[in-house]
Order: structure tokens, then sequence, then C-alpha cells
């Protein structure tokens, strides 16, 4: 129960088994239940969430996610398990100066697992207290999940989708486990189904009302634990003007896609990848119609516009999703231009970039001046990048 130790089950008789488990006052509870058999091999049922003593659901808040940043496994791990690179990814969320940038305040955490550990079943204990320090300084932090196969976007097919949900309940499994000042905020849910080779076929192999069931299950997955973690997809921009997106029918409704996982989480964060705040193809034409549905249905703080700054050369992709090649400079100026655009909308909820380990790289401008990047700790303001 709510992830502590597990507990042999009594045979009953008929088939059944029991075990007990102390609790008090009014509370939600995660159970889990393993079976294994009589040669070693083992299976894993789905958790169940119970309300205990009266307890009742607490209701989400969406807040003000600007700036957000993904943290990827490996870089994650790091965070959790070391306190150096716990205090350089400090540095770096807290620094305004070296590139006149805003400081970011919500991680995007990714809890995959990472090697032989698995760090919300195997490390709950470092994982509260990188949250707790986190919290300590002023940050919020949500758990990044996405299909739980390899590839992880298999996970969005029926046959995989166990997976994704188990996930998804490790996040909350953890939260009922650990005191609430060391809970995740929310659960940003990264499937991406049209990777698949079916969204080529027609109908695009009915995977967006797979997304869409996806979705809704993890989305019930959240109400019943009755924890207020808030469940967020990141989305690619064009889900609103595609050929394959623009009319989808969901629970009676057509509408496009976007409109759709709008209208069930609690937020989006658009993967809006272009290199250029202007224009029908820049950033702000890409989110306007996700921002102006979030206003007419009423969601505050409640579309959050992710950037890129990979080096995706070799990749295929064109240059225009990234800012590598223009460098942290031109970016701050870009986006300072995304702000001014969408200050006055009510459910605008910040930028996000994509991601700290390129970041890290990333100087101000490739030209003849020499180039800043983040420094190395010690190093002072504008020194050598990490590494």
């Amino acid at each position: 129960m709510n992830g502590g130790a597990w507990q042999a089950a009594v045979a009953q008789g008929g088939g059944a088994y029991a075990a007990s488990f102390p609790v008090s006052g009014a509370e939600f509870a995660s159970i889990e239940a393993r079976a294994t058999d009589v040669k070693g091999l083992s299976a894993d049922a789905p958790t169940t969430y119970v309300a205990l003593g009266g307890a009742t659901a607490e209701t989400p808040v969406v807040y003000d996610q600007d700036r957000a940043m993904w943290i990827w496994e490996r870089a994650s791990y790091e965070a959790v398990f070391d306190g150096d690179a716990r205090d350089r990814l400090g540095d770096v969320m807290d620094d305004t100066t070296t590139f006149g940038s805003d400081p970011i305040r919500t991680i995007y955490l990714g809890v995959d697992r990472y090697g032989t550990t698995d760090m919300l079943r195997d490390s709950r204990a470092e994982v509260a207290a990188f949250v707790e320090w986190a919290r300590a300084r002023g940050y919020h932090v949500q758990a990044t999940v996405a299909g739980g196969t390899r590839p992880p976007y298999l996970g969005a097919l029926e046959q995989f989708e166990h997976f994704a949900i188990d996930e998804f309940e490790k996040v909350l499994d953890y939260n009922l486990s650990v005191p609430a000042s060391a809970r995740f905020d929310g659960i940003n849910v990264d499937i991406e189904p049209y990777i698949l080779s079916e969204w080529k076929e027609p109908g695009n192999g009915g995977l967006p009302n797979r997304w869409l069931e996806i979705l809704d299950t993890l989305i019930d997955r959240r109400d019943a634990s009755g924890l207020p973690t808030l469940v967020g997809p990141a989305i690619p921009r064009w889900l609103d003007s595609s050929t394959c997106c623009t009319a989808i029918t969901w629970n009676g409704q057509t509408k496009p896609l976007s409109d759709h996982i709008q209208d069930m989480t609690d937020y989006i964060a658009i993967m809006d990848y272009r290199d250029t705040a202007d224009g029908s193809a820049g950033i702000i034409a890409q989110a306007q119609h996700e921002i102006d549905y979030a206003n007419q249905i009423g969601k505050p703080n409640s579309v959050v516009v992710g950037i890129e700054t990979k080096d995706l050369s070799g990749t295929g992709d064109p240059e225009t999703v990234t800012f590598w090649e223009e460098g942290r400079t031109y970016l701050e100026g870009e986006l300072d231009k995304t702000y001014t655009a969408f200050q006055d909308d009510a459910s605008f909820g910040g930028i996000a970039m994509h991601h700290y380990d390129d970041l890290l790289m990333l100087p101000s401008a490739w030209d003849d001046t020499p180039p800043v990047y983040y420094p190395v700790p010690g190093a002072g303001p504008g020194g050598p990048a990490l590494p």
C-alpha cells in the first residue's frame, strides 16, 4: 500500500487471498498486487485506488509555469542523486544575467528507468529530497512520462497501453507514498502516436482517437487517486491545422484534435518548434488557435509554448525547427516577441525550453564574437561551456 513494503497475502479459501494494512484518518491509498507462481514467474495487477475514512478528492490548480524546462533521463538522474549536479541545475534555473533571460521555475523531470534504476520505485527517498530541495528554492516539479515502452510511443497502441498506464500510475503511487512537500505538482505526458507507421494509414490508423482514449484513461486514474496532480500532454503544433486532425469525432463532437485534448486535460505543452516568432509559420501563429480556444473555454494558464534548442543536424528535420543554429541571444529576442504577443491572454501559461542538456551547450551566437555559454561552476559569468 502506498509504495510500502510488500506483504504476503494469506489464503482465505476459494481462491481468495487477504492482507491487512494499518490506516489512520481520511486519506486515499494506492494498493498494488503481485502474483507469483510456483516457478517464480510474477505479474502485477493495475493499481487500485481507494478512499478511506470519507476522504474526498482534491481539485488540481493550474499555475503559471513560466519558464519550464525538460530534463531527460541521465541528467534527471544526476540531479536526483548527485549534489553537485543539483547545484548546477539550480544555478542554471536562477540565472538571469548570462543571456538576459527569465528564470526557470518549472522542471519537467524525466522519471523513466535509467540503467538498472527506476527512481520512483527504487529510490523514493532520494526523489523526495530532490523535490523538497526544488520547492525550497521556489520551483515546481512535474514528472515527465511517455508510453512505458521501448520505443516510448508504442504505449499508444491498445495492446501496449497497460505499460503507459503503469508508467503514469508509478507517479501517482509515489505521490501517495511521500509527504505533500515532496509530491510532484503534475505529470507531463509525452506519448506521441503520430510517430507510429499506422498514422500514415487511412484515418491515421485510428490513432487520434486512441490518443484521446489513453489520455481519458490516465485522467480517470488521476481522479481515482484523489490527488490534485496536474495532467498535461506535450502535443505538436499542427493538431489544429493538419488535414489529419482538424475534424476528429469524439464523444459526439467533431473538431480539431487539439481542441479535444484541451477539453479533457489541465494544460497542454505545445511543441511549437519554430526558430522565429513572427510570420504564418512562426511560434506565435502556430500557438494562436490553442491560446484562443483555451480563452474560449475558460482555462487560464493552460497553454505552455515549447521551443526547441537541440542540434538536429543529420536527423532530417529542417533547421527551422530549432534555435540551435541561431544561438541563445537570438532565441531570447524571439521569446520576447512571444511574451509580448500573449501577455494579455489569460490562457498563456508560459514558455517551456527543450531541453537542459542542449541549453548547456547552446552559445550566445555562432559568429566572430567570443561566444557566451552557461559558465562552468566557479568559472564566472560568461565562462566556457561544460565539457
